[in-house]
C-alpha cells in the first residue's frame, strides 16, 4: 500500500525544518521500526533467560550468544545508515561466532549433519561424475556423427530385446 500510494500520500508526510519524511522513506522506516522492535525484544529475551537460568551451564550457554547478537546489531545499523561495506565481512564474524556456540555445545547433533553433508555431497559429485563421463563418452565415439532420435530408439530398443 505504501509503494503504490493506495492511501494518496504527499510527497512530504513530516518536516520539523531539519528532517524530511519523504513518502518514498516511508517503507524503509517503517521496516527500521520493525526491525529496532525485534532487536529490543530479542535482547531482552536472551537477557532474562541468562539471568533466570539456574543452571551454570545454561547461563554460559547463553553468555555465547552475545558475541553474534552485538555483531549483527552492528551489521544491520550500518546496513540502515547506508555504509554499503562490500561483502559484507560483519555477518562472517557472525557466521563463525554462531558456529562456534553450535559447534561447541552440541557435539552429537554437529556430527549427524556433517555426516549427512558429506554423504549428500559425495553422492552428488558420484552421479554428476557419472553423468558428465557418459557425456564425454558418447561425444568422443559420435562426435562428428548426426545421429536422430529415431536412430537412437533403434539402437535401444535392439539393445534392449536381446
Amino acid at each position: 500500500m505504501i509503494l503504490t500510494n493506495a492511501l494518496n500520500l504527499l510527497d512530504v508526510l513530516w518536516t520539523n525544518g531539519e528532517l524530511v519524511l519523504y513518502r518514498s522513506r516511508l517503507g524503509p522506516a517503517w521496516i527500521m521500526l520493525g526491525w529496532l522492535i525485534l532487536t529490543i525484544v530479542m535482547i531482552l529475551n536472551l537477557s532474562n533467560a541468562q539471568r533466570q537460568s539456574r543452571q551454570p551451564l545454561l547461563r554460559s550457554r547463553l553468555g555465547y550468544w552475545w558475541a553474534p547478537v552485538i555483531f549483527t546489531l552492528l551489521n544491520d545499523i550500518l546496513l540502515f545508515s547506508g555504509a554499503l561495506i562490500m561483502g559484507q565481512p560483519v555477518r562472517l564474524f557472525v557466521a563463525i561466532g554462531m558456529a562456534y556456540v553450535v559447534g561447541t555445545h552440541y557435539v552429537p547433533d554437529l556430527k549427524n549433519i556433517t555426516r549427512r553433508i558429506l554423504i549428500y555431497v559425495a553422492s552428488t559429485i558420484g552421479i554428476v561424475g557419472f553423468y558428465i563421463a557418459g557425456f564425454l563418452i558418447i561425444q568422443a565415439l559420435f562426435g562428428g556423427a548426426q545421429i536422430s532420435t529415431r536412430s537412437w530408439l533403434a539402437l535401444w530398443s535392439r539393445s534392449s530385446s536381446r
